[in-house]
């Protein structure tokens, strides 16, 4: 492992904050080895300036890691509790150096539509949808319930959570922002939620339920055609991210193997 990172932090640049993610959420005790390796990283990101993340260490891990001088005081080293939080702030910090006028939040219409083929006035469209404000850590809605509504972000953030075979903790999943749509391949299967969503800042979304949208059918056929294309657009990009990852996982497999 550190001859790989160390091969990578040579190739990378110094003119911006760059950063190494170790997540330890599967991971339950470090063995003499791997404790070897860290005190070598601690070296390595000292001469490069990279920022180590550390997510989701179990309390040993955690007290390993503080015995062998990755101390959360160090500043280049951070830890977080999850993959997710640790992800968020590396986003942040990398944002302060990034121009302003470089994100711009775009407008509605090219956040719902910029992968969409059809460019068309959304107005009419979004009287069928209910506009909702929701606070921070609000559960949008729960693991298993019916799938009667989906809805897509305006502004704020939205993460998914899903147990973990034990059942034990609870894993997050993908965090998303502005412009998603998100409950929509539950609502139209007519499956029960598969994972939970909260709100992790005040957001605002649209809903659509099943009385509103067959409410758009029959009062403006055109804008729900629409409606539904891009739902199939938007879910055919999403099989084709997954067969892409799959197929990249098996080829990874393939290579270790050999």
């Amino acid at each position: 492992m550190f001859e790989q990172l160390k091969k990578k932090i040579a190739c990378i640049s110094n003119d911006e904050d760059n950063f190494i993610i170790l997540d330890f959420q599967r991971v339950d005790v470090l063995d003499s080895t791997g404790m070897l390796s860290f005190k070598k990283l601690k070296n390595l990101i000292n001469i490069s300036q990279t920022h180590l993340i550390i997510t989701a260490p179990n309390s040993q891990i955690h007290q390993q890691l503080l015995n062998g001088g990755l101390s959360s005081s160090h500043p280049l080293i951070h830890y977080f509790p999850d993959l997710n939080a640790g992800v968020k702030w590396c986003a942040k910090k990398r944002l302060k150096q990034t121009p302003k006028h470089l994100y711009d939040p775009p407008s509605l219409t090219e956040r719902l539509f910029i992968n969409y083929p059809q460019k068309m006035d959304l107005s009419q469209l979004l009287q069928y949808f209910e506009r909702i404000k929701i606070e921070s850590e609000t559960c949008i809605f729960k693991q298993g319930a019916f799938a009667d509504t989906f809805f897509f972000v305006e502004s704020g953030h939205v993460v998914e959570r899903g147990e973990t075979q034990s059942h034990e903790s609870l894993l997050q999943i993908e965090t998303m922002g502005n412009g998603h749509f998100i409950g929509y391949i539950e609502f139209y299967l007519g499956l029960p939620r598969a994972v939970d969503v909260f709100a992790t800042e005040r957001c605002i979304v649209y809903q659509m339920s099943n009385k509103r949208l067959k409410l758009l059918e029959k009062e403006n056929p055109k804008f729900s055609v629409m409606l539904h294309q891009m739902l199939v657009f938007l879910l055919s990009e999403r099989v084709t991210h997954l067969a892409k990852t799959i197929h990249a996982l098996q080829h990874k497999k393939t290579i270790t193997r050999s």
